[in-house]
């Protein structure tokens, strides 16, 4: 998965970047836009209390 995801950032011209990165973006996104907490697991697959 992550040379085809590489392999569309190329062809899109865009600076290589993480999977994982785009996952925490996506929760910081979500809560900044007040959406609420429990949502924003979806984006990351675990709750907080089970992350880093």
């Amino acid at each position: 998965m992550n040379r085809a995801f590489e392999a569309l950032l190329k062809k899109a011209k865009l600076r290589r970047v993480k999977l994982h990165d785009l996952r925490h973006t996506c929760a910081s996104l979500l809560l900044a836009e007040g959406v609420p907490l429990a949502w924003s697991w979806s984006c990351s697959g675990t709750p907080p209390s089970q992350s880093r």
